[in-house]
């Protein structure tokens, strides 16, 4: 089986879930940052469904339609963009240095760098009730529920 080759410009090279999150709340609130390049887009009426058509123009391609979803603050391609309203788009060179910077965070996180812990609890919040379920790491890397 071959492995799949990701644009450079992917977020997912970031492969942690939680750092990419993280990265995804950079690009958020990159108009905060003063370091960052960034362009405000006005999302016209005929751009509010088509993300890939906003990417084009400011990136010159429709693969960087994801940037454009993070910045509207959309979780979901079928959600319309409000147009009118403005968009903070970073610049490709700040995107493609913070892809670097956090898929190198990777190895350096703490959780990966500690060589084996006897247990580390893991809460599951989307279990469909009230409360958390609580879970640990046996020996051999297991997850075990934490008895109450």
């Amino acid at each position: 089986m071959s492995e799949v080759t990701l644009n450079r410009m992917s977020p997912y090279n970031i492969k942690d879930d939680l750092i990419r999150a993280k990265f995804y709340k950079a690009i958020r609130d990159i108009k905060n940052d003063p370091e960052a390049e960034w362009l405000e887009y006005e999302v016209s009426p005929g751009e509010a469904f088509l993300p890939e058509v906003i990417a084009y123009r400011v990136y010159g391609s429709e693969e960087m339609k994801w940037v454009v979803l993070v910045a509207g603050h959309l979780d979901d391609m079928r959600e319309a963009l409000e147009y009118g309203t403005s968009i903070f788009l970073p610049a490709k060179s700040w995107l493609r240095e913070k892809i670097k910077e956090y898929s190198e965070a990777e190895a350096l996180e703490p959780y990966k760098r500690i060589e084996p812990l006897s247990y580390r609890l893991f809460l599951n919040w989307d279990n469909g009730e009230e409360g958390l379920d609580l879970f640990e790491l046996d020996e051999n890397d297991n997850i075990m529920p934490v008895e109450a």
